[in-house]
C-alpha cells in the first residue's frame, strides 16, 4: 500500500484532510451557534418581554385579576418554546401556561435568579 513514492504523497496529503476535516466542521456549529443563533435568540426573548410588558401598561387589570391574566396569556399565543409567568409584586403567580396548576401560589426562590 505504502510502496510506491505516489501512494505515500497522496496518503500524506489526504490524511490530515481527513483528520481535520471533520474538527473543523464541529467548531464551525459551535461558532454559527454561539456568534448568530444564540444572540438571536436573546434578542427575540428581549422582544417579547418588552412587548408583553408594554401591554401590560395598556392592560393594568391583568396585573390584580389572575382570570384576566390567563385570558391575556392566551390571547398572545406565544409560539415560541418560550415559557411567560405573570407575577404579582409579591410573586404570587398571576397567569402562566395551562398545565400549571400553581395560580395564586408564590412562586419559590427570586425571580431575577431563576431568569
Amino acid at each position: 500500500m505504502f510502496r510506491t513514492f505516489r501512494s505515500r504523497l497522496l496518503w500524506s496529503v489526504w490524511l490530515p484532510f481527513l483528520v481535520m476535516a471533520p474538527i473543523l466542521g464541529l467548531m464551525r456549529i459551535g461558532l454559527v451557534e454561539e456568534r448568530i443563533l444564540l444572540p438571536a435568540l436573546a434578542q427575540e426573548m428581549i422582544d417579547q418581554g418588552i412587548l408583553i410588558a408594554r401591554l401590560g401598561q395598556v392592560l393594568p387589570e391583568i396585573w390584580r385579576d389572575p382570570e384576566a391574566a390567563q385570558a391575556f396569556l392566551r390571547a398572545l399565543e406565544i409560539r415560541q418554546p418560550t415559557e411567560v409567568l405573570l407575577l404579582d409584586p409579591s410573586g404570587r403567580l398571576l397567569a402562566g401556561p395551562e398545565e400549571r396548576s400553581l395560580l395564586g401560589q408564590a412562586e419559590e426562590g427570586a425571580l431575577p435568579e431563576r431568569a
